[in-house]
């Protein structure tokens, strides 16, 4: 009996520390620390009255007459009669904001100054995403050497989190990359606020990256497969329709799934001389500069456009949209192995293009990709659809 009131002691415990830290998060988001509240009024002052705030080193370096019109202003003059500086100018104008860095108080500077501008094109989901892996980095290192000046801190700091905390993680097991990503996310977060409020970490984060086993490429779906297994006529039939037709959609486009399920009706042209999609990053912005690009639409994939001309609505921006794909394909026995996920028809594209001998640097413009060289982007659309056609899947299915 005494064992089951210490579980439920310690799931209460867990429970309330994870209410705690929600809070937290929500305070941090919403609302500026003190620290902050000081710096952004200092700015706020100095703008003003016509002046940019500057740090205290930048302001003492600025030209003589510059410096003396900023001095000069923090003498309020009443009738003529210079009388004490004024506090509040002088901190605004001089850039005397005493500065203690915490890491508690970046954070919020990142969120207010760069929160803005990444969430231009991105969608809800995309934000939602980004902000919870930004916190989520943060947050432990907060727990790990608590809400303290940044500048303190030194390289052992970060390789105990990385080998004591994150490395230990066991839902899910975290590989390489993944710790490596939150090192990357705090060395934007810190280095980005650092040049804004001039002070210097003492390290780079992104310095401390554990070296990455060679990443194995994610096999591609073989044609016979496609054809005898998932085009059978009722091989999808347990899932929606729409995930039915944006799967088809992607065997003779390669399209990323998101890709294809956030495309507006603007970009399924349907009525040109030659049919095919525009990502224009309408909806949300694509992976990659490269990903803005044109796929002509032929056989299965033009069909199941023209049955969903106006895209997948129902789709857009589904978080989960990926994992129960992948969970019908294990479900239905449609995996060709084990590794074989929905991300396999996109792979399955590139390589019977491969195999058709088309050229690499047109193969790397329909998938999206960088070319190896810098040049010879442009292919015109005729040459785009020559180069699918040869390897167009029909479908020998009904429901169309």
């Amino acid at each position: 009996m005494a064992s089951k009131t210490e579980a439920g002691a310690q799931k209460e415990a867990e429970a309330f520390w994870r209410t705690c830290l929600a809070e937290w998060q929500r305070v941090l988001q919403e609302q500026d620390v003190p620290w902050e509240n000081r710096f952004r009024q200092a700015e706020l002052v100095a703008k003003a009255h016509g002046f940019r705030y500057l740090p205290v080193k930048q302001v003492a370096a600025l030209p003589l007459d510059e410096l003396m019109e900023r001095v000069e202003a923090t003498v309020k003059s009443k009738d003529g009669v210079s009388s004490k500086p004024d506090p509040a100018l002088a901190i605004a104008f001089l850039g005397l904001v005493s500065k203690t860095p915490l890491i508690s108080a970046l954070y919020a500077a990142y969120r207010r100054t760069e929160g803005p501008i990444f969430a231009l094109h991105k969608s809800p989901s995309q934000i939602k995403r980004w902000r919870s892996a930004d916190w989520k980095a943060v947050r432990s290192l907060i727990d790990h050497v608590g809400d303290v000046d940044i500048t303190t801190q030194k390289p052992f700091d970060i390789i105990c989190l990385r080998n004591d905390v994150w490395a230990t993680e066991k839902v899910p097991p975290l590989s390489a990359a993944t710790l490596n990503a939150r090192l990357y996310r705090m060395q934007r977060i810190f280095s980005t606020v650092a040049r804004h409020q001039d002070f210097k970490l003492r390290f780079s984060f992104s310095e401390l990256a554990m070296r990455q086993p060679p990443r194995r490429a994610r096999p591609a779906f073989s044609q016979d497969w496609i054809i005898n297994q998932i085009l059978e006529p009722t091989a999808l039939d347990r899932l929606q329709v729409p995930e039915q037709f944006l799967m088809l959609g992607m065997i003779n486009t390669g399209y990323r799934l998101m890709e294809g399920a956030n495309l507006l009706p603007e970009e399924i042209v349907l009525d040109h001389q030659i049919p095919h999609l525009r990502f224009q990053g309408a909806f949300s912005s694509l992976k990659t500069p490269n990903a803005y690009r044109q796929i002509p639409l032929v056989g299965v994939s033009l069909e199941a456009f023209r049955a969903y001309p106006g895209g997948f609505p129902t789709l857009r921006d589904d978080p989960n949209l990926s994992a129960r794909l992948n969970r019908f394909l294990t479900n239905a026995g449609l995996r060709e192995t084990p590794q074989h996920t929905v991300h396999s028809l996109r792979h399955s594209f590139s390589s019977r293009l491969a195999r058709a001998g088309v050229h690499e640097n047109l193969i790397a413009e329909l998938m999206g990709h960088s070319l190896r060289r810098g040049y010879g982007r442009g292919s015109p659309l005729e040459l785009r659809l020559e180069a699918i056609q040869k390897i167009s899947i029909e479908q020998n299915r009904t429901r169309f």
